[in-house]
């Protein structure tokens, strides 16, 4: 249940994320409160499970990516997912008033319900506080819920705010649905008179904190260069997926790929027009394809590329990639170009 969780927010059930241990009530000792930066091993879910049942300490976990130990908006990285805490249990998941866009991930509490609406990647942080609090306002949620770092209970750990009566937290909803945020305000818009909150100073200044993932190149990179990784990566096996099977592609990996190409020479405008050509020539099979959508998903992976980089394999075999596309020791499509380049030149490291 935790792993399905932590593949709905971040795309892979292996991603280490920011847990938070909490005193769920008083006769929970508090001097065991913690903070740790873990994937969910066996080893880490042991000692979960034990500080949960035999300490009465709540499970959480920050739902917005950090890149490190420390709680604080200054180490948010990248937005996951917004969220509401149906804290009253007004909204069960069959309720008509989420109808008009589904939330991929619904959580079951004590009292209510947490939903979630994972985000694609690229969304700017300084957007989250405004539209956490529209959602709050539009259906009368705990308006609190609208800081960078909010951590929220994770499925699959008991509620032990009443250790008599613990009850266990359940992933009701686990779907696989990215969306932006313009789709979910536009499907869940602030009343009328709304307000949105300014944003901070340090929300502003956060992208330029993000990790970069490996595989990416953060240097300039020569023409030489990004032309041979562009060549490298059209020849690779989920490539060849896409062209043989296009029908059975994922729409997050088909995003991923196009992510990927921009990635790899966003840096030289007439090699970015070449790829963006073979990502339409990619596209064009599939029974669904359009234009107007190729164009400006590819736009998109441009207009991303600093803040997010290449989409990894561990997200598109989550999304539904086959596992046997993934390149052994790579973790994106671009990372795998590079290594076969320094194979063949003698330089693998």
């Amino acid at each position: 249940m935790a792993l399905t969780f932590i593949a709905g927010l971040t795309g892979a059930p292996d991603t280490e994320v920011l847990w938070q241990l909490v005193a769920d009530s008083a006769t929970a000792p508090a001097a065991r409160n913690a903070t740790h930066w873990w994937a969910l091993t066996d080893k880490a879910w042991d000692w979960l499970c034990w500080e949960n049942l035999n300490c009465g300490l709540g499970v959480f976990l920050q739902v917005n990516e950090g890149n490190s130990e420390r709680r604080l908006a200054e180490n948010v990285v990248a937005l996951r997912a917004l969220f509401i805490d149906d804290d009253k249990g007004l909204l069960p998941p069959d309720s008509l008033r989420l109808a008009a866009l589904l939330p991929t991930l619904t959580v079951r509490t004590r009292k209510g319900w947490h939903h979630y609406w994972s985000l694609a990647p690229g969304e700017e942080l300084p957007a989250f506080k405004s539209a956490q609090a529209a959602l709050a306002a539009h259906f009368g949620t705990d308006p609190a819920v609208k800081d960078l770092p909010r951590v929220m209970r994770v499925p699959g750990f008991l509620h032990m705010k009443d250790p008599v009566d613990p009850v266990l937290v359940q992933l009701v909803r686990a779907g696989s649905e990215r969306y932006s945020i313009a789709e979910v305000l536009n499907a869940y818009p602030a009343p009328e008179g709304f307000q949105p909150p300014v944003p901070s100073a340090t929300a502003v200044g956060l992208k330029s904190k993000r990790r970069h993932k490996q595989g990416e190149h953060t240097a300039t990179t020569s023409r030489t260069e990004s032309q041979a990784l562009l060549v490298e990566m059209l020849c690779h096996p989920v490539i060849r997926w896409m062209r043989e099977e296009p029908d059975d592609v994922d729409r997050e990996t088909w995003r991923g790929v196009g992510q990927n190409l921009a990635c790899a020479v966003h840096e030289h405008p007439d090699l970015l027009e070449r790829a963006r050509q073979e990502f339409h020539k990619l596209s064009e099979n599939y029974a669904g394809y359009r234009f107007t959508e190729c164009e400006r998903t590819f736009q998109g992976a441009i207009d991303s590329v600093g803040a997010v980089g290449p989409m990894t394999f561990a997200h598109m075999v989550a999304s539904g990639m086959p596992k046997e596309h993934w390149s052994a020791g790579a973790t994106s499509l671009i990372h795998a170009a590079r290594l076969c380049l320094r194979a063949r030149q003698g330089g693998v490291r």
